[in-house]
């Protein structure tokens, strides 16, 4: 197979595709003048919306199984149903307060909180 240097293989959902985006446009330029999208476009954002749509269904159809199973589980951490394992452990954790340390710490904030660039999707 032939890899044309100037142009990428079509993208698709893969994670190479996404980090190959990334790669090519890290950036935005506020200063460029929005353009009009090709056709295709709109049924792209249909088909977005509609997966967003069934992504929304399917995340609450597998919450609804958790919490379920969780009751189940009541204050056992740990069962079986069949041959599976089902946990539910207690977890212990620290976080630090990024508000808080701000606040009260600003200088030591600013040293240990670097600033990243990225880029944020959406479509109204």
């Amino acid at each position: 197979m032939v890899v044309d240097k100037k142009n990428p293989p079509a993208f698709d959902g893969s994670e190479a595709s996404t980090n190959l985006l990334k790669a090519m446009y890290p950036e935005g330029d506020i200063s460029l003048e929005p353009v009009e999208l090709a056709p295709e476009a709109s049924d792209l954002i249909s088909k977005y919306e509609q997966a967003k749509v069934e992504e929304k269904e399917a995340s609450e159809r597998r919450k609804e199984a958790e919490n379920k199973l969780k009751s189940l589980l009541g204050e056992h951490e740990v069962a079986y149903a069949s041959d599976r394992l089902v946990t539910w452990k207690t977890i212990s954790s620290s976080r630090v307060n990024s508000k808080l340390l701000k606040e009260k710490y600003p200088e030591v904030y600013e040293e240990v909180a670097p600033s990243s660039l990225s880029r944020r999707f959406g479509i109204k």
